[in-house]
């Protein structure tokens, strides 16, 4: 199964960053390590939680094979590398359930233009329904890596 290439683990953690302890973040919603609201047993997060550096690895990696499984099981389409990379970034983010209803994955699977997908990833731009600068930013970062050129071996399956 294919899976996060360093450079997408790097921009990854630069879009989600690291905190060892709780906070609460843009959407009100308590988070911890690497951008995650919830721990393998689908605990929520509370105030006051604290982790270690590898604690917020395993959390991390665990949520990260379910979005490959996700990628693996709803895109139909080859996809190189930035492209699995960008979305799994972007799933990080909206959650699986958000990725398996939108126009993103649908126009992905219909091989629509690079138009139409940058304008996919910038529905999701909001917080709390008020567009937010910032999420729109990485949206944008999200999308120029998906778009990136990169060669592809023609048998190369996600």
């Amino acid at each position: 199964m294919r899976q996060l290439s360093e450079n997408g683990f790097k921009a990854l953690e630069r879009e989600e960053g690291l905190r060892l302890i709780a906070y609460l973040c843009k959407a009100k919603k308590w988070t911890i390590g690497y951008g995650n609201r919830f721990y393998e047993n689908g605990k929520a997060v509370k105030k006051g939680d604290i982790i270690t550096l590898q604690r917020a690895k395993e959390i991390a990696n665990y949520h990260l094979s379910k979005i490959y499984d996700c990628i693996e099981n709803y895109i139909i389409v080859n996809i190189n590398q930035n492209q699995f990379d960008a979305l799994v970034s972007f799933i990080y983010n909206i959650g699986i359930e958000g990725f398996k209803r939108s126009s993103l994955l649908k126009k992905i699977n219909r091989k629509a233009d690079a138009e139409d997908i940058y304008k996919s990833f910038l529905v999701w731009n909001t917080i709390n329904n008020k567009r937010d600068e910032d999420l729109e930013k990485r949206r944008i970062r999200e999308f120029n890596l998906f778009n990136a050129n990169q060669d592809l071996d023609a048998s190369q399956k996600v």
